[in-house]
């Protein structure tokens, strides 16, 4: 029988964000300037700081 080992995944690290700049992604993302994933990867934070 097969086995694999899997190895650790590293999780990825994020910057941190202050509320304002957080206001002002949800703010383009209500408007429809940019999507969610777009945001996550633009600002380097993870979806669901700014989830709202």
């Amino acid at each position: 029988m097969d086995t694999k080992i899997k190895l650790p995944y590293r999780k990825k690290n994020y910057n941190k964000v202050g509320f304002e700049l957080k206001l002002f992604i949800i703010d383009q993302i209500h408007n429809g300037r940019i999507s969610v994933n777009y945001a996550a990867k633009k600002y380097d934070i993870s979806r669901a700081t700014i989830q709202y």
